[in-house]
């Protein structure tokens, strides 16, 4: 059985105010990340979706 956590919601809601990630650590982020959303946005399915929302858009204005 896994332990409970102790952290408690404030500390989960509270962003840090002292994070500033290296460099590498965002290329290696953003290696790691790329080829997802390059998928994600060649997938037909999303691409129509998005011209869906886009004419919603436009309506509305």
């Amino acid at each position: 059985m896994k332990k409970a956590s102790t952290t408690s919601t404030a500390q989960l809601k509270s962003a840090p105010t002292d994070f500033a990630p290296t460099q590498e650590q965002i290329d290696a982020l953003a290696r790691r990340l790329m080829p997802e959303i390059k998928k994600f946005f060649a997938d037909t399915q999303v691409q129509q979706e998005f011209a869906n929302w886009q004419k919603k858009q436009a309506a509305a204005d």
